[in-house]
């Protein structure tokens, strides 16, 4: 690896530790500190927030591989909506 592309990927590790961390131990906690916020409304809005994590996830992981190799998928990803057993592709 380039040392361009080693600090790149320290650099995308250490956002992804920093996002995680923030939204663990400050974040979650506080809201539900908040004066109005019941229980479901919380719950719902950690729903929001960790759906919004998993997307800011898939964006780094996606930047972190190189692009010729997007299209190339693990068939298992390709099958993934759909259960194992059911898709031959998987097996």
């Amino acid at each position: 690896m380039t040392p361009a592309a080693v600090g790149t990927v320290l650099a995308a590790t250490w956002v992804w530790v920093g996002m995680v961390l923030a939204i663990s131990f400050i974040e979650a906690p506080l809201k539900f500190r908040a004066p109005g916020i019941t229980t479901v409304l919380g719950l719902g809005i950690g729903r929001l927030v960790f759906r919004a994590l998993n997307i800011a996830e898939l964006v780094l992981l996606r930047s972190l591989r190189p692009p010729w190799s997007w299209r190339a998928r693990p068939a298992l990803l390709r099958c993934w909506p759909r259960s194992p057993v059911a898709c031959s592709r998987c097996s």
